[in-house]
């Protein structure tokens, strides 16, 4: 319950994107779609204005113990973040980047098959703008 009130008042004034990065189990690295998500999120970026706030909220499947799930949520999205500072050295001037990690709650599917878990193991991008209410 405390994560899941972490996670509201984290993200309030964010919208979420669509775009939604996922990982091989117990990994911080990206699956085969990361690479054309990466480059649709990019060119999107790079149109938006300045003062925008990207957030990197990584999930984690549900195997394995609580804290070890949020930091490996946390260090998939600072995974996510690193590649976007590398391919986009410049866009500190208008956007600025931050991670954060909720390991495994707020499911996408089901944990009890391995599709359902690969689902899960996930890095969403949220976004908030200075002219966002």
């Amino acid at each position: 319950l405390d994560a899941l009130e972490l996670f509201k008042t984290e993200l309030e004034g964010h919208v979420r994107l669509s775009t939604t990065f996922r990982f091989w189990a117990g990994t911080s690295n990206l699956d085969e779609n990361g690479q054309s998500d990466m480059k649709e999120l990019v060119e999107y970026l790079s149109n938006l204005p300045e003062g925008t706030t990207v957030t990197l909220v990584g999930f984690s499947d549900s195997i394995g113990a609580s804290e070890s799930n949020r930091f490996l949520s946390l260090k998939r999205a600072e995974h996510v973040e690193g590649i976007l500072r590398q391919i986009m050295p410049d866009a500190s001037t208008q956007v600025s980047f931050q991670s954060k990690g909720f390991g495994e709650i707020l499911p996408s599917a089901c944990n009890s098959n391995p599709l359902g878990r690969k689902t899960n193991r996930r890095v969403e991008v949220w976004i908030s703008t200075q002219t966002q209410s």
